[in-house]
């Protein structure tokens, strides 16, 4: 029986130390067929060094995207 494929997305915003946290957390889990989205919206470029460093190039079911565009505006 195939599994199907179940999504963990996983947003991102600085603080690479919780995310990875987070991310080791699924890559323990036991199901198959799991794919983790990482979405970047950090104002540093840490989130994306960490990943790089630990995961991107391991681990084929971790895909990353860094939002460039800012959601909301500071003053």
């Amino acid at each position: 029986m195939e599994c199907p494929l179940v999504s963990v997305v996983i947003p991102a915003y600085n603080r690479p130390h919780t995310l990875k946290i987070a991310i080791d957390s699924v890559l323990e889990q036991t199901y198959p067929n799991i794919e983790i989205i990482i979405c970047d919206d950090s104002t540093t470029n840490e989130v994306q060094e960490m990943l790089k460093d630990s995961y991107l190039d391991s681990f084929s079911q971790i895909k990353y995207y860094k939002n460039e565009k800012k959601s909301f505006s500071r003053k």
